[in-house]
């Protein structure tokens, strides 16, 4: 998925994800962005809080993907 900040006054410092809120099953094993890689448990529907470090935030100035694989 990829994510376009239109707003050039605003600076992304992380991203938020709800996993698991149509079913456990479906939710993804990972989550990765920047080649960074999260693992996901996921005992119920919950949000995943995913902060960038400086460098990713200021190459995150107009946009970034994150990759979910199932």
């Amino acid at each position: 998925m990829e994510v376009t900040n239109s707003n050039s006054t605003t600076v992304m410092v992380g991203v938020r994800v709800l996993v698991g809120s149509q079913s456990i099953e479906r939710a993804p094993t990972y989550i990765e962005v920047f080649g960074r890689t999260v693992q996901v448990t996921c005992l119920r529907a919950r949000w995943m809080d995913l902060p960038f470090t400086r460098d990713e935030s200021l190459n995150a100035d107009k946009n970034f993907s994150f990759f979910c694989k199932c």
